[in-house]
């Protein structure tokens, strides 16, 4: 019982030293901005692969109807709109698109690793 109790104790402090570190608010905005900075180029590359396929066409469909039938009536045919536009630009997109987006996810990938490895104490891989 006492064992629990102090393994208990250690994981309360851990955590209140570890909410209080002065880096936490500099590793949460990087990792918002890295995950925005990468998202959204790979929403482009997935729809731009899945647009070229005919399967696509039925699951479009599905969404759009999903959309259409669970949000307001005016505000689904503006989602629907942002969506088609999103995904006419998706199908446009080049190679400079393409290397941009490899670039992101690299540096996404990056940065993630050093911040669970600076969170966790553990130490950095070598390589990429």
């Amino acid at each position: 019982m006492r064992r629990v109790v102090k393994e208990i104790s250690i994981l309360v402090k851990n955590f209140i030293v570890n909410l209080i570190d002065p880096k936490i608010n500099f590793y949460a905005a990087s990792l918002s901005w890295s995950t925005l900075f990468f998202l959204v180029p790979f929403l482009v590359i997935v729809l731009s692969i899945t647009i070229n396929t005919p399967i696509f066409n039925d699951y479009y469909e599905k969404i759009y109807q999903f959309i259409t039938s669970n949000l307001l009536p005016a505000k689904s045919i503006l989602i629907i709109e942002w969506i088609d536009k999103f995904v006419d630009n998706a199908s446009k997109m080049g190679n400079i698109g393409f290397i941009y987006i490899s670039i992101a996810a690299i540096l996404f990938f990056k940065d993630f690793d050093y911040i669970v490895n600076d969170i966790y104490s553990t130490k950095q891989r070598n390589g990429l």
